[in-house]
């Protein structure tokens, strides 16, 4: 499970070069004078494939952003920020378009129900977060899909 959640993570901080004059400084995105930027803003991979796409106000990443796959561009994953913290539900796809993960976050924080599937769709991992708190029943299960492990973790 965690070199699955470290894949997810490592996705998100591969960020290369802008498609905009725009460089992040402190936190934020500012175009070559210093002024916080506003509108759409797209990163690219050093061989110059669309890495994401940002939608960003007064320099902070403000709701949708989508991942893209370097050798295909095809989508990888998609969430939402809300004033530079992620936000609402997160997807990430396989290369080939299956679904193998949905996290949700609220102001930055782990919140709500988060699954993980493999590679031929079985549910591997349930788990569920409240605050950044583990919460309610977390479930693991073998590749065929029958449950190996639960813990519920109380508030």
């Amino acid at each position: 499970m965690k070199s699955i959640i470290i894949t997810i993570v490592c996705a998100l901080t591969l960020t290369v070069g802008y498609s905009q004059n725009i460089s992040k400084e402190g936190g934020f995105f500012v175009d070559e004078n210093g002024k916080k930027h506003n509108g759409e803003l797209v990163s690219y991979y050093e061989d110059g494939t669309k890495e994401a796409i940002y939608e960003v106000k007064n320099g902070k990443e403000n709701g949708k952003v989508e991942f893209f796959y370097p050798a295909t561009n095809k989508l990888m994953e998609q969430g939402f920020y809300k004033n530079g913290e992620k936000d609402a539900t997160w997807i990430k796809w396989s290369e080939n378009g299956k679904k193998l993960a949905e996290a949700n976050y609220k102001d930055g924080e782990k919140d709500g129900k988060w699954i993980i599937w493999d590679e031929n769709g079985i549910v591997r991992y349930e788990m569920e977060y409240t605050g950044g708190q583990r919460t309610g029943s977390w479930i693991n299960r073998d590749e065929g899909g029958t449950v190996i492990k639960t813990k519920n973790y109380n508030q």
